[in-house]
């Protein structure tokens, strides 16, 4: 790991986190500003059986008392996520483990949407592949990996590794991981596949949609991409576009427009 401040290639990240736990803060008695830390989760999807759960992540923020999350609500954050220092090796283990991840949000884009039971259902979470992403890196690795397409086809996707360099606020260490961002091989995607090159830095937009629990990896599932290649930069859109709408009445009250929409 690199001791320079300045190296910062990060993992920032918006969407629903469940407050789950309040955590230790850094308020004094009479200080309303300190760091607040919580137990929150990602929601995804076992793939082996399909069903949800929650894997679990830190959050931690500065913020004031008044507007700090409170627990069983579910807020919209926006911020970073960087890997956790490793805990220190003991006697029973020959190697150091990793304790996770940790979401460092700002205050400013925090938005609470509702209690906690409003998300879920008998058998689901509506949380579930909801945060997205906006990781810039370093591409280390790819490898194309055979998987079931729609209508019982198989296709070709595309496993990209970045690597991310970003400052751990809670550790005072710049710390190094990995994620793994995932091309689909359709129709839409499948062309892209060679811009995704090692060496070559990109930012890519997409969602996490799974974790590799042995290696302690996000994986992303990617729908835009920006890629830097000698000094120029290639953009592909990997969503679709919605169409437009014949209403001809105003949208909203006091809607200003500037310029032509379409």
């Amino acid at each position: 790991m690199s001791n320079s401040r300045r190296i910062s290639h990060p993992m920032y990240s918006m969407g629903p986190f469940d407050i789950i736990e309040l955590g230790p803060t850094t308020l004094k008695d009479h200080n309303n500003f300190g760091q607040f830390n919580y137990r929150s989760s990602v929601v995804l999807e076992e793939k082996t059986t399909g069903k949800h759960y929650n894997h679990e992540i830190l959050l931690s923020g500065y913020g004031s008392r008044s507007t700090a999350p409170i627990r069983d609500r579910v807020y919209i954050l926006g911020g970073r996520f960087v890997k956790n220092p490793e805990e220190p090796k003991n006697e029973a283990d020959d190697e150091a483990e990793c304790t996770g991840y940790t979401f460092f949000y700002d205050q400013a884009l925090t938005l609470c949407i509702g209690r906690t039971e409003q998300y879920r259902t008998k058998v689901a979470s509506l949380l579930m592949s909801k945060v997205g992403v906006f990781g810039f890196g370093v591409i280390t690795n790819r490898q194309e990996v055979k998987v079931n397409g729609p209508n019982n086809s198989v296709q070709n996707d595309l496993h990209v590794s970045v690597k991310h360099t970003d400052y751990h606020t809670a550790s005072k260490e710049v710390m190094e991981f990995q994620a793994n961002y995932i091309v689909h091989g359709n129709r839409l995607l499948g062309h892209t596949f060679n811009l995704f090159q090692v060496g070559r830095k990109a930012l890519i937009v997409g969602y996490i949609s799974g974790h590799d629990d042995d290696a302690e990896v996000w994986q992303v599932t990617v729908l835009l991409v920006l890629i830097s290649a000698g000094g120029q930069t290639t953009t592909v859109n990997l969503m679709s576009t919605p169409s437009a709408s014949d209403s001809g009445q105003q949208p909203r009250p006091n809607l200003k427009r500037i310029g032509a929409l379409w």
